[in-house]
């Protein structure tokens, strides 16, 4: 795969740290599920640009869960919002979808699944991991992205020029978090451990402390640390664009209890997706208009998605994802993020796609 390319631009920076914290972290510890605010509690919208069927009522609801207060999904699932695949897929077996957006991201998705709230959640692997061993009977039944980009911002002051300069340094990054374990496997391939950095906990604050000076790096998404690079609040040191293998792996998740009883919508979400993977494909252009959003602009949506091939939509859960979740899940045990193992061949379930 070409990888994507990383020299990003905004036209302005406004970018509210708590979309960010919400969009990036997804994926948190169980700890962490206890600091969702009153107001990060699921919103009902719509995202589809679709108008609801005359007969829509006699549908059944599937409610649908993503990062971020809009219930917007990213990716490969953004482009079957934005073309009401998921309306048009679902509707033919007998149902139809309702987002909730979560601003409490990864912990308040697997909080609605486990009080059976939420249906369908898409966020990262590691919450994924982090619902199975709490204990919340869940699938992997799609991949919507197996290379979401994560980098280093350093600080002008902090002297750091390369990632063993990392060393005894303060990095602002959620603990728990996806990009905690990029920052971590990142060290790791570099001959340094997570444990030769100073860890300042935090998914949100990263952008005004690296610009007060109290930490000297903040890890988050890509395309918001190209963006903090042009406001002048550092540079980049590195981006996991160079490295797909400690990049992003974003997930479609249900309990295993709505798979074997609605398995029908499980399949039609999964035709949906690969609906908007072929769409990619086919017409690279216009992907990139549905991409562009408030948060990201054309140009930089245009830039982030230069490898037009979109093979990183493919929502098949082929043996390279499951080496991906195999490999978090040995992070998470080794970092002490989870307290019980799991069995990841009891975690995915290859056979939805199989039933497109």
């Amino acid at each position: 795969m070409k990888k994507r390319n990383s020299l990003l631009r905004f036209g302005s920076l406004v970018l509210t740290v708590s979309l960010l914290g919400a969009a990036f972290a997804g994926c948190g510890t169980k700890d962490q599920e206890a600091q969702v605010e009153e107001n990060e509690k699921p919103v009902a919208v719509s995202a589809s640009e679709e108008p609801a069927s005359d007969d829509s009522d006699e549908l059944q609801t599937i409610t649908i869960g993503a990062s971020g207060t809009d219930g917007s999904a990213s990716d490969a699932a953004r482009i079957a919002q934005q073309l009401g695949y998921f309306e048009e897929e679902l509707e033919e077996v007998g149902y139809k979808p309702e987002y909730i957006g979560f601003a409490g991201a990864g912990p308040a998705l697997n909080e609605a699944l486990g009080g059976d709230s939420l249906d369908i959640a898409l966020y990262g692997d590691l919450p994924a991991i982090t619902a199975k061993s709490n204990g919340i009977d869940i699938k992997v039944f799609a991949s919507y992205c197996t290379n979401y980009p994560f980098a280093v911002l350093a600080s002008e002051q902090s002297g750091i020029a390369s990632v063993t300069d990392l060393k005894g340094k303060k990095i602002a990054v959620g603990f728990g978090t996806v990009p905690y374990e990029y920052l971590s496997k990142l060290l790791e391939k570099n001959g340094l451990s997570i444990t030769d950095v100073e860890i300042v906990n935090t998914s949100t604050d990263g952008p005004t402390m690296i610009a007060s000076n109290q930490v000297d790096a903040l890890v988050t998404a890509d395309t918001a640390v190209r963006a903090y690079e042009l406001q002048g609040l550092g540079k980049t040191l590195i981006s996991s664009n160079d490295d797909e293998e400690i990049s992003g792996l974003l997930v479609a998740v249900a309990k295993s209890q709505f798979l074997e009883e609605k398995r029908d919508a499980a399949v039609a979400v999964v035709r949906a997706l690969d609906r908007a993977y072929e769409y990619a494909k086919a017409d690279p252009d216009d992907t990139i208009d549905k991409l562009t959003s408030d948060l990201y602009s054309r140009e930089l949506v245009a830039l982030t998605y230069s490898d037009t091939g979109f093979e990183y939509f493919n929502p098949e859960v082929k043996d390279s994802v499951i080496k991906r979740i195999e490999s978090t899940k040995q992070f998470m045990l080794d970092n002490k993020l989870i307290a019980k193992d799991i069995d990841v061949a009891d975690l995915v379930d290859t056979t939805i796609y199989a039933d497109k």
